[in-house]
């Protein structure tokens, strides 16, 4: 699978929507966000939410941007609470690729995002255990 060298990642990041312009082919990513405020438990069981985009009501993108990646390559991207290693979700992303020197720009819709107080990370792993990157988002209580 793949030249066997691991590609680069450039770029990993969460954002409530991920476009692609048809014409320049340019990909537009909007609202990137690093943090989480949700009420307090005694103040309301009503949670805030993300704007709708992803999986549904609440679901944000991954946009994620490697290069060197020719042949096909096996990704996996997994939410994990960094407190406990619990992993929340973890799918698989394959490429192929002909050319190393091609940029590939994936839009990757997300299920909703654990919204319990701590610190949690977006991890891209290649073949599915050899870490890459990381993107962390810190959920906090709004009081």
């Amino acid at each position: 699978m793949g030249s066997g060298t691991k590609p680069i990642l450039k770029a990993l990041v969460v954002a409530d929507h991920v476009y692609k312009d048809v014409a320049t082919g340019k990909m537009i990513v909007c609202g990137i966000f690093h943090n989480l405020v949700v009420r307090a438990p005694q103040q309301s069981p009503i949670q805030m939410e993300q704007v709708q985009g992803g999986f549904s009501a609440g679901s944000p993108f991954a946009y994620v941007s490697v290069t060197d990646a020719d042949g096909k390559h096996q990704f996996s991207l997994r939410y994990v609470d960094l407190s406990t290693d619990h992993v929340y979700f973890d799918t698989t992303i394959e490429t192929d690729c002909k050319d190393p020197l091609e940029t590939i720009d994936l839009a990757i819709p997300l299920p909703p995002l654990c919204t319990e107080p701590g610190v949690y990370a977006l991890e891209l792993l290649w073949k599915t255990n050899d870490p890459m990157g990381s993107f962390r988002i810190t959920v906090g209580e709004l009081k």
